[in-house]
């Protein structure tokens, strides 16, 4: 009893919560709707193109948390959290009582407005509220892992052959669940020794301009592939399990925080980040260059293996600028660039009627983004 009592007022404890909180924000409530688009489309619910719209308007809410994410401060982080939190559950349940496509996108917007309070409310919670810093792979890790276990619900529900609306259900039912366990650490009022915080991260970083062109760029970039993967694997190979390939991306969405911190220590910021957004543009462009089996599988790995990655890099590097704006800042233009991702894929497959070009230009946007960091500049906003 005595260690689990020390366990509750560990920062582990707080840690695991923020897991759980962005787990239940990203992984379900914002990519949930990857791996069960072709369901609702499958169900006629939507079309491919509506629900490019759809995903565009999540995004859009994205911008519109960001943009109001500046109310955010410490003093409130943990009421924000709270908030994204059970709203993004709250949300979930409630696609699986709608059919109306504007009743669709406007719970969409919805969550994605509460997915970036998530993200910049529980950075500031636990990164600066109980300086947690060196635990911000350990948070960051939510968004895959939540990734990996909503596709795992979800591969369950297919196997019970429930419709789109019913997995939509039970994954807001699951949530819920866990919000019961990240909950408490919220409301708590435990302080953590400062002595937690992670010295290794206190090294030179590119300038606040460098990181914000670089991440508006990637969220161009990796929201194609985010966005459409199951989608494209249906139409091109349905003998490959869709859902799965997106189960592969979490998967390797959770580990790579860690992994990609480490290339941070070992290589530097700047060589580490321009290293990841390589990466990560070869794995989007994969598909067209071997649009097989084995080139959406290694897509799949490469890209869901670095998307969550840069964004342990680059608001790790936004700690060290101390200006209390700028990951609320860097939010908003990672969500222009998720905003006009799917817009352009949608006109793009408008005039192709295919996602190739799309995807290439995406790919080309990442690898700009790591161009742009190639040259260290001082220069701050």
């Amino acid at each position: 009893m005595q260690q689990l009592s020390l366990f509750l007022k560990s920062p582990l404890r707080h840690a695991l919560s923020g897991t759980l909180i962005l787990a239940i924000a990203f992984g379900f409530g914002r990519f949930a709707y990857t791996a069960i688009y072709p369901h609702m489309m499958q169900d006629h619910l939507i079309s491919l193109q509506q629900g490019g719209y759809i995903a565009s308007a999540n995004y859009l809410g994205y911008l519109i948390g960001a943009l109001l994410s500046v109310r955010i401060k410490q003093h409130n982080a943990s009421l924000y959290t709270l908030i994204a939190t059970v709203g993004s559950s709250l949300g979930l349940l409630l696609l699986g009582f709608v059919d109306n496509i504007w009743a669709i996108i406007a719970i969409r917007l919805i969550a994605g407005a509460l997915s970036a309070f998530a993200m910049v409310a529980a950075s500031i919670w636990l990164l600066q509220n109980l300086q947690l810093k060196n635990y911000a792979p350990l948070l960051y890790a939510g968004v895959g892992s939540g990734i990996a276990l909503s596709s795992g619900l979800i591969i369950l529900g297919e196997t019970l052959n429930l419709s789109s609306q019913s997995l939509w259900l039970f994954i807001g039912i699951s949530t819920l669940v866990l919000a019961s366990f990240a909950i408490p650490s919220l409301l708590s009022h435990n302080q953590v020794s400062p002595s937690h915080s992670s010295s290794a991260l206190n090294t030179p970083t590119l300038s606040a301009k460098r990181l914000i062109i670089a991440y508006g760029l990637t969220g161009f970039g990796y929201i194609m592939t985010a966005t459409y993967l199951p989608t494209l694997v249906k139409r091109a190979l349905p003998e490959l399990g869709s859902t799965e390939l997106w189960a592969l991306f979490g998967l390797m969405a959770a580990p790579s925080c860690w992994v990609w911190h480490k290339c941070h220590l070992k290589l530097g910021h700047q060589n580490a980040l321009i290293l990841n957004l390589l990466v990560q543009g070869i794995g989007v462009i994969l598909p067209v260059v071997l649009p097989n089996s084995l080139g959406y599988l290694c897509s799949a790995a490469l890209t869901g293996g670095t998307f969550m990655g840069t964004v342990t890099l680059v608001i790790s590097a936004a700690q060290q600028h101390q200006k209390p704006n700028l990951i609320a800042l860097l939010t908003l233009f990672y969500s222009i660039g998720q905003i006009l991702g799917p817009l352009a894929a949608n006109i793009l497959f408008g005039i192709t009627n295919t996602l190739n070009s799309a995807l290439i230009i995406a790919g080309l946007a990442l690898i700009i983004a790591a161009a742009s960091c190639l040259k260290q500049s001082q220069e701050i906003l």
